[in-house]
């Protein structure tokens, strides 16, 4: 999932021994009439009927992205859908989803780099930080 899982996946997909085929998706919130709708900036471009599906994710909070696309991905044909994270943020959850594979389990706190972002600043941070809120 573009953009924030980028370097997770580079360095995930490195360590997988099976040979693997990406696929890009992008999703955005649609802030018009009805704010916080979802919507595929950048979809699938491949055949996904009867494939076995890992989307990667930098970071669940909400869920409400990962629930969308597992739904999409489903919609497609998929045989299976999986979640893998590098982040999982429980305590955000609005939605629940089921999540696969998850690197590290963070409190609500808001982090960047490795990926991550804040208004596309910090995503080449080589680490994960938090930023202060308020």
């Amino acid at each position: 999932v573009l953009k924030g899982a980028v370097c997770f996946l580079a360095d995930l997909m490195r360590e997988i021994p099976a040979s693997v085929e990406l696929e890009f998706v992008a999703v955005s919130s649609y802030r018009g009439v009805k704010s916080g709708e979802l919507i595929l900036k950048q979809p699938i471009a491949g055949d996904l009927s009867d494939r076995h599906v890992l989307l990667v994710e930098g970071i669940v909070d909400s869920g409400e992205t990962a629930r969308f696309l597992v739904s999409h991905v489903e919609s497609l044909g998929a045989r299976t859908v999986e979640i893998c994270t590098l982040l999982d943020k429980p305590a955000a959850r609005r939605h629940p989803v089921r999540i696969r594979y998850a690197g590290f389990q963070v409190p609500d706190v808001f982090a960047v780099g490795y990926g991550l972002d804040l208004d596309g600043r910090y995503r080449n941070l080589p680490h994960i930080a938090t930023l202060a809120q308020g």
